[in-house]
């Protein structure tokens, strides 16, 4: 898997600020799809990485319930190893047939720095994955947060594209043209 979005807190206070929407209706179209694909850009960084999060959760979680079978350091090393980076790159049918190559992924590095949670850091102690567990959630909550921040401000932009189709503004060849051109 190639990483090459980033996750950068700035941009995304950016697109969910309110004045990223201001006057929004004024806009041209071709601002209007610009602000679109910018703000699907952040909320498809986001979501990767709340994935990321939440998989790790339910796999430590699985571990201290006991649905991973005895609870050893081995048996945590071979759960951890799943949801290391390697693994996810390779195995992942999901990210690659739900992500569209039009939003570059953030690297495990720019998760980290983003969320404050080492990626890199796998527990091998039952007492680490406890310390980290509640971590981990605040972080899935968060990110949650901002998706659906996120997905307020693409509804919204899609609501003006549809009100432009409906009024006449966009028709079809303006909806091919841009088809074809991005």
């Amino acid at each position: 898997m190639i990483y090459a979005g980033s996750m950068d807190l700035t941009r995304l206070a950016e697109v969910i600020d309110p004045e990223f929407m201001s006057d929004y209706q004024s806009w041209s179209l071709d601002e209007l799809r610009i602000k679109r694909k910018e703000a699907e850009q952040v909320e498809a960084a986001i979501s990767y990485a709340r994935r990321i999060i939440q998989g790790r959760i339910d796999i430590f979680e699985k571990y201290l319930n006991g649905e991973l079978g005895l609870q050893t350091p081995e048996t945590l090393s071979v759960a951890s190893e799943a949801i290391a980076d390697h693994v996810i790159a390779s195995n992942s049918r999901i990210m690659h047939n739900d992500i569209s190559a039009d939003y570059l992924l953030p690297a495990p590095s720019d998760i980290s720095k983003f969320t404050g949670i080492d990626l890199e850091k796998i527990p091998v102690e039952v007492s680490d994955l406890k310390l980290l567990l509640p971590e981990y959630i605040r972080v899935e909550k968060m990110l949650s947060n901002y998706r659906r921040q996120l997905h307020r401000v693409i509804d919204e932009l899609r609501t003006q594209l549809v009100l432009r189709y409906q009024s006449g503004e966009i028709n079809v060849d303006s909806i091919l043209s841009s088809t074809e051109e991005g």
